[in-house]
């Protein structure tokens, strides 16, 4: 498969709602699920009860970045294709400015620069917005 082939491909499953593509599909609820484990990670990450299990959920909330990171990325590389009539360039530019594009900044940034200010960490709440995004693509919350 050459590149601009698989580059498509990995457009074509990043999107959101693609009900007919079963990686799309799968792509959905896997990324609704990490988006659910992050959250669920730092919310007990606050308890001190649960303070054996820190590292557990530092690891996890590590390797979800990790995986938003992935997708900020795969969506920056495929921008031209959200954004055809744009030149590549400007399509990126228009994603980082788009809603989507700033939220999932907004949710990768404060895990590298504000890990210590649990108000920005909580920034990457905002990621739940994503799920409301995969919601109205789908007849129902059924993604979860």
């Amino acid at each position: 498969m050459d590149k601009t082939k698989l580059k498509r491909r990995v457009f074509d499953i990043i999107q959101i709602g693609n009900q007919e593509d079963t990686a799309s599909r799968v792509f959905d609820v896997c990324l609704a699920a990490v988006i659910l484990l992050n959250i669920l990670a730092m919310f007990l990450e606050t308890f001190e009860e649960l303070a054996p299990w820190k590292k557990t959920f530092e690891t996890v909330e590590a390797v979800t970045v990790l995986l938003f990171c992935v997708e900020y990325v795969l969506r920056i590389w495929t921008a031209e294709y959200l954004y055809p009539g744009l030149s590549r360039g400007k399509a990126i530019w228009r994603f980082l400015r788009s809603y989507d594009g700033v939220i999932d900044l907004l949710t990768i940034l404060p895990f590298f620069f504000l890990s210590g200010f649990v108000v920005f960490r909580m920034l990457r709440v905002v990621r739940i917005f994503h799920l409301f995004r995969i919601n109205t693509r789908y007849d129902s919350f059924n993604v979860i």
